[in-house]
This record gives C-alpha cells, structure tokens and sequence, in this order.
C-alpha cells in the first residue's frame, strides 16, 4: 500500500502527456517511458526499503473462501437487468427528460417559424443568445458561439449521464 502512489495509472497519463508534449516536444516518447520506468524502479527500491525497515515478521496467508461458480441462467439475466433498466429509469428518467425539453426549448424559441435556416434560427434562439454571450469568454480557446453552444448542452448531457 505505501508504494501505490509510485504507480502510474491512467488517470495520470494524460497529465504525462500534458506536461511532456509542453517541456520535451522532440523527445516526448523518450521522457515518457523515463517517466513510467522511474516510476517502477523507485516503487521496487521503496519496496524493499519497506521490507527491510517497516514491516517485520512473517507473512501470513491470506484465504478467503469464495462461493461455488455458477453459469448465469438466462431468466436471471433478464430479471436482473430489467429490474436495474427500470430503477435507472425510475430515478434519472425524470432528470433527463427535463434537461432535455429545457435544451430543446432554448434552441426552439423564441419566434421559430421566422427564419428561413435552421442555422438562422438557432442563431437567434434563447441559447443561441446564450452562446452569444458567452463568446467573449471562449474566444481565446479559438471557439465561436456555436461551439459554446455544444460544450454548454455537452456539459449538460455529460452530467445527466
């Protein structure tokens, strides 16, 4: 448990990735698989200093008794996954549905049948307004409107899920 923290897991990589593509752009591979294989040979060494200095005695067996293995019957697996599809939908179907008429009214009014384009009309809609208003904050990142558009329904949709 003490050498966990040596380990590199996925959620580290991209921030590997991040940090290595901005310091080392030639060699970033190289640096990389120093960085895993730095990672493992402290986590070998910190084992053994571990051993010898913090844990003393002798291991003891772990047993653990596990149940019979069974094949899973096709009426259980029905049953099973019907009654967690109804709970899931029981408690996150409201939540969805509301989200989604709240976006989907955002984009439909105000005044839907004026425009000849679905691009006009969504351009003048509520969260093309919304879209609009926050351009000025993510037009450093390169994006316009309608890619604010997206992260700000995105975010939404990411979030239900």
């Amino acid at each position: 448990m003490l050498i966990n923290p040596l380990m590199s897991c996925s959620a580290r990589l991209p921030i590997y990735l991040l940090l290595v593509g901005a310091f080392f752009p030639n060699n970033a591979s190289f640096v990389l698989l120093v960085i895993y294989a730095i990672g493992i040979l402290l986590a070998v060494l910190m084992a053994r200093i571990f051993c010898r200095f913090l844990v003393k005695g002798d291991d003891t067996p772990f047993v653990m008794e596990l149940p019979p293995y069974r094949m899973p019957t096709s009426k259980a697996i029905f049953r099973h996954t019907w009654e967690k599809g109804a709970q899931y939908l029981r408690k996150m179907g409201g939540i969805i549905m509301v989200a989604s008429i709240v976006i989907w009214a955002l984009g439909y009014y105000p005044n839907h049948d004026e425009y000849e384009s679905v691009t006009e009309q969504q351009e003048n809609s509520y969260i093309g307004r919304i879209g609009k208003a926050m351009e000025p904050v993510i037009e450093p990142l390169g994006f316009d409107w309608k890619l604010g558009i997206g992260i700000l329904s995105g975010v939404g949709a990411k979030e239900l899920v």
